[in-house]
């Protein structure tokens, strides 16, 4: 094993050790989304408009559930915001020198880490909602690809944000309205009209939200596998941009 990669995977191992000892909005976005899918879903079953809006793909139950598990991945974008922020951004960034590798692999390995703590978030939502509602996900190499991209990029865009915005209060609140807004304008928090070009293009690929609910849905529902590999290599293609603006971000601010 190379010396940069074997740096990388103990930057890695150490930065989830780290996040996994402050456990408490770990338990949030876990245990919120619990409450929140069987909720949400049985509140809107009452509601028959709701049937015509997901077209038929899956019950409130289940579009719920996928809804709220791909939010929550992109909202655990919070665990390399705040690594980075604490080990590159606050005064303590002098001991990033002493450190035995060099500062863009350590940056890498809090993104790793934040991508395998957000993937491993997503994946109990899923095994839980499966287990406990009967939520069918479809193809499980579709779910983790689809829930590894949205957590890589979740993870990214988190970065890039807290690499921009000197404030570290206003970049979680801009944080904050990317994952609710991305959400909200995929038809999560209230049905949008699917009938209106635009709002079925935002339904369907506008946000992060909607690539990744249109791929799992679509694998659900049997639908065309080229459907699910533009989703998923859209989101990916949003990896890459991002991933550059993080390194553009990166070498100026930590310069």
């Amino acid at each position: 094993m190379s010396a940069p990669l074997r740096q990388l995977l103990l930057v890695a191992r150490y930065t989830i050790l780290r996040l996994l000892r402050e456990p408490a909005s770990t338990i949030v976005t876990v245990g919120l989304p619990l409450v929140l899918i069987p909720v949400m879903g049985t509140v809107f079953t009452k509601i028959g408009s709701w049937d015509s809006y997901m077209d038929g793909a899956v019950n409130p139950t289940a579009f719920f559930a996928i809804g709220i598990v791909v939010m929550f991945q992109l909202f655990g974008g919070r665990f390399s915001m705040e690594a980075t922020r604490a080990s590159l951004l606050s005064e303590r960034r002098w001991r990033i020198n002493a450190a035995p590798c060099e500062p863009g692999i350590y940056a890498i390995g809090i993104l790793t880490a934040g991508t395998l703590v957000d993937l491993l978030q997503g994946l109990l939502l899923v095994a839980f909602t499966y287990l406990a509602l009967d939520v069918h996900w479809g193809n499980l190499g579709v779910v983790v690809l689809v829930l590894l991209g949205t957590s890589l990029l979740a993870q990214l865009v988190h970065v890039a944000i807290v690499l921009l915005v000197r404030s570290y209060g206003a970049a979680v609140t801009i944080a904050w309205m990317f994952a609710w807004g991305s959400a909200a304008l995929g038809g999560l928090i209230i049905p949008l009209p699917s009938d209106v070009p635009v709002w079925r293009f935002m339904l369907s690929y506008g946000t992060p939200y909607s690539l990744a609910q249109t791929a799992v849905v679509t694998s659900v529902r049997g639908g065309a596998a080229p459907e699910v590999a533009l989703c998923v290599g859209l989101l990916l293609a949003l990896c890459a941009v991002f991933a550059s603006l993080v390194f553009v971000l990166g070498r100026r601010r930590l310069a």
